[in-house]
């Protein structure tokens, strides 16, 4: 037998509210979606350019709910090749850009289409006047450290160890070229890659005694 609590009124919705609170739960999810739809198309596209200005986070700042986690990594990593380079005496060659004040490994930007070894054999004739053959240097391994002159960037660089008897002159952007003993640095500023990876692995290098061999 089914009892009905008679002290419990039945109360019917209107259709009118009803109707309004699905319309209401369709426009947030709508919204919900095309925020979504926006932050990865600027993930993709537009990101690296806004990102860096701070535009984003000013004018389309995300949910309380949720982060463009994607937008603080991927899109805020510049991808270069640079070159540890080593004269016969056991020291490292470190240049300084015109308008910066630290030193670090010559190399930068890959161009669209290349690999990190063509990069860095490009680079090198750009900035340093300094001709050598892709086949001749060897990748002693991938870096990540804040970049120098970027602030809020990282560098993901891969590095090359490149032996030098030769002359090397500064070209193109490059204001100072500078030879250093890894064992006994000068006090003068390092962007964090040369700070941190390059010159503990030449450091390393030299006292392992196999600066001259293949790595």
């Amino acid at each position: 037998q089914h009892t009905v609590n008679p002290s419990r009124k039945s109360h019917k919705i209107p259709q009118s509210t009803a109707r309004n609170s699905a319309e209401s739960g369709l426009w947030s999810l709508t919204l919900k979606i095309n925020y979504r739809s926006f932050s990865r198309f600027f993930n993709i596209f537009g990101s690296p350019l806004l990102h860096r200005r701070g535009f984003l986070q000013k004018y389309f700042p995300p949910p309380p709910s949720e982060g463009i986690h994607s937008l603080s990594d991927a899109s805020s990593i510049i991808r270069i090749a640079t070159a540890l380079i080593m004269n016969p005496h056991g020291k490292i060659l470190l240049v300084r850009k015109a308008g910066t004040t630290a030193f670090m490994q010559a190399g930068g930007k890959l161009d669209a289409g290349e690999t990190a070894r063509q990069a860095v054999v490009r680079e090198l004739k750009e900035e340093l006047s300094l001709q050598i053959e892709a086949e001749s240097i060897d990748h002693i391994g991938s870096f990540r450290a804040p970049a120098a002159n970027e602030p809020g960037w990282d560098v993901v660089a891969d590095c090359f160890y490149v032996p030098c008897s030769t002359e090397v002159s500064p070209e193109a952007e490059i204001e100072e070229v500078l030879w250093i003993d890894p064992l006994s640095p000068p006090d003068i500023e390092l962007a964090p890659l040369t700070r941190d990876h390059i010159l503990p692995l030449a450091q390393k290098r030299l006292r392992d005694g196999d600066e001259d061999r293949l790595p």
